[in-house]
């Protein structure tokens, strides 16, 4: 029946390929989850110290269970979204909770 199949494939103009089915190793998703909360918290300080603009922030990393969490101030709104975006590319981390709080809102929005 393949060879019909492929023959006909043939005869009509139409390729036929045959295809292996790759996965991960075992391990590959093991590895990620295998990092601790505290390496992953170190490299997101890291990625954020490396960010030019977040170096005058304020802003402070945890992380439990792969899932990190950013707080503090910093001066302008993107600067925000510049922090969590590099949170994310952190190996490991599964989830970002960006808690951080613009300046220029805080003072249009004053806690009660």
């Amino acid at each position: 029946m393949k060879t019909l199949a492929s023959a006909l494939a043939l005869a009509l103009g139409v390729a036929t390929a045959s295809f292996t089915v790759l996965s991960a190793p075992a391990h590959a998703a093991d590895a990620v989850a295998a990092r601790s909360d505290d390496d992953i918290t170190k490299d997101v300080q890291a990625a954020i110290a490396a960010e030019a603009t977040l170096k005058d922030q304020h802003i402070q990393v945890s992380t439990k269970g792969g899932e990190v969490t950013l707080e503090g101030t910093v001066t302008e709104q993107q600067l925000m979204v510049t922090a969590g975006h590099a949170a994310e590319k952190v190996q490991g981390v599964k989830y970002v909770l960006n808690n951080i709080a613009p300046e220029e809102y805080l003072k249009d929005h004053p806690a009660k």
